[in-house]
């Protein structure tokens, strides 16, 4: 009996999930479930990213992990978690473009994809007649708004900018990731 009892108090006491804090020392957490993405640095909130930042914090990713590029794989090399609830997982995955730029994945307690959202998007190019620049912010309350510039120039004959001509556009978008792991646009 007391072998039961104390069978059961174990497993009680294991349910809750496991999470690496800072300091690498394994810590549990009650409020989410058990998955393989456990072990993931927990991404501190607020964060506002752009495209310098965000190349920066993947390559000390990369190298860390010993990632080469040609071994970019989504959802073999996820970056990071942004939180972790009863009802889904938020992870920072890097994606295959060439950029390697940041996507948020809900994850459900089937392990399986709820939604995607591109954080930020292939700002990589060399067209001289188009130029883009983003800014990428999540909140605490898991509030997402995604701010992206975009320039655009006619060429003269030789292939240049010609200055005068520069048309500059605005996107603001905004999301929240739901309760139920749905990224919802709400602006």
């Amino acid at each position: 009996m007391r072998l039961s009892v104390l069978v059961l108090l174990i497993l009680l006491t294991s349910c809750g999930r496991v999470t690496k804090s800072d300091n690498n020392s394994v810590e549990k957490n009650e409020d989410g479930f058990a998955s393989v993405y456990d072990t993931l640095q927990k991404i501190s909130l607020p964060l506002k990213w752009d495209p310098t930042v965000w190349r920066d914090l993947a390559a000390l990713h990369q190298d860390k992990y010993g990632i080469t590029n040609n071994d970019w794989q989504f959802t073999k090399h996820p970056y990071g978690i942004l939180a972790d609830k009863e009802s889904y997982k938020a992870i920072i995955f890097i994606s295959q473009t060439e950029t390697g730029s940041p996507i948020l994945m809900t994850i459900g307690r089937d392990q399986n994809p709820i939604d995607t959202l591109d954080i930020l998007g292939d700002w990589g190019g060399n067209d001289p007649s188009y130029g883009v620049s983003e800014i990428a912010e999540i909140n605490s309350d898991l509030s997402i708004t995604l701010l992206d510039s975009i320039s655009s120039w006619e060429l003269d004959d030789k292939g240049n900018r010609l200055e005068d001509s520069k048309d500059l556009k605005i996107k603001l978008d905004r999301y929240r990731i739901l309760d139920n792991g749905k990224i919802k646009k709400t602006n």
